[in-house]
């Protein structure tokens, strides 16, 4: 969860065949990519309900916030990534999470 009161959320998911996933749906759009590891990140081209490819998402744990993971997304348009994303796993904000087997 994330955003003005954690009401915004992703979800990362990893399946039986070891692929990641990542899931959101944002003002009635549902956007989704196949992350690959890329250094420290899980990254992937961010693709919306169309299938029309949007631009490149990343995500990776929190360093400094335990219990947290950051993200960025860039655009198709874009040069340089967005603004950072810390998320919770939770609607009421930090607690202690990781994302299942990301380590």
């Amino acid at each position: 969860h994330y955003g003005i009161e954690y009401k915004q959320c992703f979800y990362i998911s990893r399946d039986a065949d070891g692929t990641w996933k990542y899931s959101e749906q944002l003002k009635g759009t549902t956007y989704s990519s196949i992350l690959s590891p890329n250094m420290r990140w899980l990254q992937g081209e961010l693709m919306d309900d169309s299938g029309k490819k949007v631009g490149v998402f990343r995500v990776r744990l929190g360093k400094v916030r335990k219990g947290t993971a950051v993200s960025y997304v860039k655009k198709n348009s874009e040069v340089k990534w967005g603004n950072e994303v810390v998320a919770f796993n939770s609607a009421s904000g930090p607690q202690s999470w990781a994302v299942p087997g990301f380590d």
